[in-house]
């Protein structure tokens, strides 16, 4: 265990929000006047392994990479261990477990984008998580004991409101001397950026980033990245764009309500001072940034990763320093004084907690030595780079794969998907530095 003012082994909650926009905890008011201000927020300079839903939460699940996960896209739930996850190792460690949501697309049907398998998944004791190709209003969800309920399009049915109201049903089963953790992945605000009815015409802030509505030559890229930024074509599809964020925000807004629930029960069950409470993203989306207006672009707007973490007993604020999905679950195994099954290529922040100035990655989020800030690179003092080199191959149909080596070209044609697949495959990465920093 660390040096935390803990008593015993601390529970958590993680909150998983899907395809979040970047001014997402901008439009939490309840959370925002009752509690972020106790949080520690790492957004600045966090960063997903890939900005893709399913490779992102297999990376949060497990602390690996994505080539080493191997969930390289949407569908590929099927190649990720799921016997390998901090959800696992803490059951293993005596934990008492929740999964609710969303789960892994692909999983146990056959390919198909289902997002879960008719089973109870590796170390969860708890289950209600989608089955099938889920909406926010038509969709399926499964138990622990493979058992399926489904759910209509009546208002009662709003998939954030029935997942909340599952969290707090663990939360009340759980014996007073029983450490836990509830994984809460809502779709809210990815699939159609679908409002509960009660928020359709609710006031959100919707912000532009510096970039917004730029082509990438116009903000120093390669020309040739313009053929891959989308084409507005007129005032309309700009106007929908702002339509889709205003949404997506509007979203954000059940979740915000549900999240004020969870906090005020774990303080009114006497549990707030030994619970952890992490909010992340599997990554960001992009709304107009450099002509961008989807995820899966290697972009600041789609490839952040959006982090605050509630510790008790810390200071909440701001803090600089360079985190990736895949060090959340060392960091969680770190605290419970449990175990992954596999190495993880991750670090635990633990030490950032209570030191503003505690190394973790001695790095930044900042530009490849020839990209411009926009791709947000995270380039280590010894040269090394991760999370750099998705390729922009829309036009060209490559499928590209976040890398430890720079593979945007400036000029020219793209390599070969496959063969640059097949070669990340086979690559061996070196060693990470340690939490020192070394």
């Amino acid at each position: 265990m660390v040096d935390l003012p803990l008593g015993y082994q601390p529970s958590f909650i993680v909150v998983n929000t899907d395809d979040a926009p970047l001014d997402q905890y901008d439009n939490m008011p309840g959370m925002e006047a009752a509690w972020l201000a106790d949080f520690i927020d790492y957004t600045l300079n966090g960063s997903t392994n890939m900005p893709l839903c399913l490779p992102g939460r297999a990376a949060g699940f497990s602390g690996l990479r994505v080539e080493h996960h191997r969930g390289f896209g949407n569908s590929d739930g099927s190649n990720v261990d799921l016997d390998n996850t901090f959800i696992e190792a803490l059951h293993r460690a005596g934990y008492l477990t929740a999964a609710v949501g969303k789960w892994l697309n692909g999983f146990g049907e056959g390919g198909d984008a289902g997002f879960g398998t008719q089973e109870r998944q590796p170390g969860v004791d708890f289950q209600r998580i989608y089955w099938g190709a889920p909406t926010y209003y038509d969709y399926d969800v499964v138990d622990e004991n493979g058992d399926l309920t489904h759910y209509g399009s009546a208002e009662a049915d709003y998939a954030t409101d029935v997942q909340g109201q599952h969290c707090i049903d663990f939360l009340n089963s759980i014996p007073s001397n029983r450490p836990f953790c509830l994984y809460w992945a809502p779709r809210a605000p990815h699939a159609g950026f679908t409002p509960a009815n009660r928020h359709l015409s609710s006031n959100v802030s919707v912000t532009k980033g510096a970039s917004w509505g730029l082509l990438p030559s116009k903000y120093g890229n390669a020309a040739w990245l313009d053929d891959a930024a989308d084409d507005w074509g007129d005032a309309d599809a700009v106007a929908q764009l702002i339509t889709d964020h205003t949404n997506g925000n509007r979203a954000v807004l059940s979740v915000d309500e549900w999240l004020v629930d969870i906090m005020e029960h774990i303080q009114a069950s006497g549990r707030i001072n030994d619970t952890i409470v992490i909010l992340k993203t599997d990554n960001a989306h992009a709304f107009g940034e450099l002509r961008q207006s989807d995820k899966g672009i290697p972009h600041k707007a789609a490839s952040s990763m959006l982090l605050m973490v509630r510790v008790p007993g810390i200071s909440g604020g701001t803090r600089r320093h360079a985190v990736s999905d895949i060090d959340v679950a060392p960091t969680i195994c770190r605290l419970a004084g449990a175990s992954m099954r596999r190495a993880s290529d991750g670090m635990s922040f633990h030490k950032t907690f209570s030191s503003a100035t505690a190394p973790h990655r001695r790095c930044a989020l900042n530009a490849s030595p020839s990209k411009p800030p926009t791709f947000g690179a995270l380039w280590y003092e010894d040269g090394r780079v991760y999370y750099e080199g998705w390729e922009l191959g829309q036009a060209s149909g490559a499928i590209g794969c976040w890398t430890e080596a720079d593979q945007i070209r400036d000029q020219g044609p793209q390599p070969d998907a496959a063969a640059e697949l097949a070669a990340l495959q086979a690559y061996s990465y070196p060693a990470a530095p340690d939490e020192d920093g070394h």
